[in-house]
């Protein structure tokens, strides 16, 4: 990784955002858990595309290793931040719901940073 300190503030940015986003559309889960689903893998992918947007900007070379390294870094984190939230008593899930449901989706990370940074190798 070029920037293990970034990568690793972005990943907490990441996780934050994820947290407000789905606490904002928490009333639509009980109204509506199809959609709710379906904005909140929406929301998950542009918010990490916003962020390997960012991270990406001030490198002068990118790789599809890197963008996956970062990716599942974020995954991890969001993962373990996720689980910290998880021995608070804030889902309303069991952990395996959890891993199935939430955690699951963020193999979105890892593939999207080596789409993103594996297309911008030769920059």
């Amino acid at each position: 990784m070029q920037s293990v300190k970034r990568a690793v503030l972005y990943g907490i940015g990441v996780w934050l955002l994820l947290v407000v986003v789905s606490s904002l559309l928490f009333s639509l889960e009980k109204r509506d858990d199809t959609l709710f689903e379906s904005v909140k893998f929406v929301s998950l992918a542009t918010i990490v595309v916003g962020f390997f947007t960012a991270y990406l900007r001030p490198l002068k070379k990118s790789s599809l290793n890197e963008g996956i390294m970062v990716g599942a870094l974020w995954s991890v984190m969001t993962v373990v931040l996720d689980l910290g939230l998880y021995t608070l008593g804030l889902f309303n899930l069991s952990l395996f719901d959890y891993f199935k449901d939430v955690a699951s989706s963020y193999i979105v990370m890892p593939i999207l940073g080596g789409i993103m940074m594996g297309a911008l190798r030769g920059k």
